[in-house]
């Protein structure tokens, strides 16, 4: 049985299968959460939903992650600031307005503007 190393979890479908070697064995007997997946294509963000789901290694980027269309802009406006750092632009919008006109409420209530 192969140990997956963290942040891969065991694959219950796979203990039984054999693997040829240990790449093959991460990729079909580990999932890494989708939670713990970082996107590394440019202009890609955490999919909807995604957090509750696990992918073998090899399959993360396709399952955790989803390429912004279009593409992120570069632009110093809400649109392409939001873009990056993967906000719906109102929620964004929101969230820079709030701590512009309630900073005090913003600074102690910030986890709950904006999070995914």
């Amino acid at each position: 049985q192969v140990q997956c190393a963290a942040p891969l979890e065991q694959n219950k479908e796979t203990l039984t299968k054999k693997c040829r070697n240990e790449t093959e064995c991460a990729n079909i007997c580990c999932l890494i959460p989708c939670k713990s997946y970082e996107c590394k294509v440019k202009s890609s963000c955490p999919r909807i939903g995604a957090w509750k789901m696990s992918a073998p290694p090899a399959l993360a980027e396709a399952f955790c992650c989803r390429l912004t269309f279009p593409p992120c802009c570069s632009a110093p406006i809400a649109w392409c600031v939001a873009c990056k750092q993967c906000k719906d632009v109102d929620v964004f919008c929101v969230k820079q307005l709030s701590r512009w006109l309630l900073p005090d409420f913003v600074d102690h209530h910030d986890d709950h503007l904006g999070s995914p």
